[in-house]
């Protein structure tokens, strides 16, 4: 007999909690990774910068440079007007924006302190491939959580008083954080969402990192512009972390067999639909097939579009409030709401496709994997296009256009959840953890290299540099688009089938004997932004 079902969306649905939970987990942690962002621009004094940037100089002309925090004037600052670019020079000089900052960071020195993150989860993603399937996930992500929170604590002092490589070692240890928080979160939502509800799941939990940046962005700016300043950013983003680490000590749950309060419909749904809860002694003897999985085509593909995303979302994360100040001239207030609202397209999208793609998948009208390679395509080269479009005819004069065009980009990027992501945990849902770890390093490897492809193109932050940038990732997206088609699959592969299985639990409230299909997973599922 067939176990009644027990709704996701429930007000005593259990794993909707957890769902919920992960959500905000989800925020926190990209908010304590972007905030540096806005508050870069704010902590940079970009007038001391300007003058010793030898490009600018070498115009022969002066530049013109407008603090929005200071009427104070000296040499270099000349007379300011508006016309249709906002802050404009009556002569056409070179503007410089300020937003007030202290520290003499130049260009290189910033990209410097941006990837101290990605180098330290680069660094750590190797032993955390071996560690995943042994530490117990809920007190590792707690660990992970108080780790970042500690560091954006004392990220103000470092930068203020040590220099920026102690404020690289900060970040550093924020990466060493991020190379462990994704696969134990795809690991609770393995164990906790049947193949059919993975898309949806994921789709919900990914969103805190858009809602990061949706509220955050304002948030920080609002900070920068305070009395507080903008050490205050990385304060309450550290306080938000305690907040939640308390939380989910209290709520957080592993899996249902863990779970002591839930339903007993629920719980006898979940039993008959998820993956079997492995012990502790199962997971370290559980034997990993290394090479078939490295070599086998879906997952490279996989972890190819994994590398090229992170590289496009990371630009959108970090490096698009400084490219809307040094292209478009926005004010920091206007650079906060015109980042961040973007993001508020890629939440609405994600939700609507992961979940129009479920029902399709479940009427049988698409397979898996028609599935995933659409929801990538249309990521890829819809990103591609209009990234081209960018390059092509935005300049400080179409902000409007601008914002157009990259709410379009987060637009496309939404269904990635349903694409590259999904396929992740179909093709074999034991070895998710694993597999996860393995695109963590490949996810570090991207974010390493976006500050040295910016570095490469843009050494001064030149409209024509930025450009550059852009048509880079506008190449680099249309491969990825064609790799997955070629490679890509949204079915169970060879390598991760295994006969069935008899397991004997003992439930919360009495004693049930459940017969859990280990190979009867199909090719669904989820997803994650980083």
């Amino acid at each position: 007999m067939a176990a009644p079902k027990a709704p996701l969306f429930h007000p005593l649905s259990r794993r909707l909690h957890i769902l919920l939970l992960m959500n905000v987990g989800s925020f926190v942690n990209m908010y304590m990774n972007s905030n540096i962002a806005i508050t870069i621009n704010c902590m940079v004094n970009s007038t001391a910068t300007a003058l010793n940037n030898p490009i600018l100089t070498s115009l022969n002309e002066t530049i013109i440079l407008e603090s929005p925090f200071s009427n104070t004037s000296n040499g270099q600052i000349d007379e300011v007007v508006e016309n249709q670019c906002g802050a404009q020079h009556k002569d056409g000089k070179p503007i410089v924006i300020d937003y007030g900052g202290s520290l003499v960071w130049d260009k290189s020195i910033q990209n410097f302190v941006f990837s101290g993150t990605f180098w330290g989860g680069l660094i750590t993603c190797l032993p955390s491939i071996f560690l995943v399937q042994k530490l117990n996930p809920k007190w590792a992500i707690f660990a992970t959580q108080a780790n970042k929170a500690l560091m954006n604590s004392l990220i103000p002092f470092f930068s203020l008083h040590l220099g920026y490589y102690f404020t690289f070692g900060a970040r550093f240890m924020l990466g060493v954080s991020d190379a462990f928080t994704v696969p134990f979160y795809n690991s609770i939502i393995t164990n906790w969402f049947p193949v059919a509800e993975r898309s949806t799941a994921l789709a919900i939990y990914t969103t805190g990192n858009q809602l990061a940046i949706v509220f955050g962005n304002p948030i920080s700016a609002a900070f920068c512009q305070s009395r507080w300043g903008w050490p205050m950013v990385y304060y309450y983003a550290a306080a938000s972390a305690v907040g939640w680490c308390i939380v989910w000590l209290i709520f957080g749950s592993n899996s249902p067999h863990e779970c002591k309060k839930m339903t007993t419909v629920e719980r006898i749904y979940l039993n008959e639909n998820v993956v079997a809860k492995k012990t502790k002694e199962q997971r370290k003897s559980q034997k990993i097939p290394w090479v078939k999985m490295m070599t086998n085509h879906a997952f490279i593909a996989y972890l190819y579009c994994n590398f090229v995303i992170t590289v496009l979302i990371t630009f959108i994360m970090i490096y698009l409030p400084t490219y809307t100040k040094d292209v478009l001239l926005l004010s920091v207030l206007a650079n906060g709401a015109f980042t961040s609202l973007p993001s508020v397209f890629n939440f609405l999208f994600k939700v609507m496709w992961s979940l129009l793609v479920d029902k399709l998948k479940s009427s049988h009208i698409i397979t898996p994997t028609t599935s995933v390679k659409i929801s990538q395509s249309l990521t890829n080269f819809g990103g591609a296009l209009f990234f081209f479009l960018v390059v092509m005819f935005v300049d400080c004069t179409r902000p409007i256009l601008a914002f157009v065009l990259f709410c379009s980009i987060n637009v496309c990027f939404g269904a990635q959840i349903s694409g590259a992501y999904t396929s992740l945990l179909s093709i074999a849902p034991q070895f998710t953890a694993t597999m996860s770890s393995v695109g963590m390093c490949v996810n570090m490897i991207g974010k390493v290299l976006t500050p040295m492809i910016v570095g490469y193109f843009n050494t001064s932050g030149t409209v024509l540099e930025w450009n550059r940038v852009l048509l880079a990732f506008s190449c680099l997206s249309c491969s990825a688009a064609i790799v997955f088609l070629a490679l890509g699959s949204g079915e169970v592969q060879d390598f991760a089938h295994e006969p069935k299985k008899a397991i004997i639990e003992k439930d919360e409230d009495k004693e049930l004997i459940v017969t859990v299909r280990m190979n009867s997973l199909q090719a669904e599922s989820m997803t994650a932004l980083n």
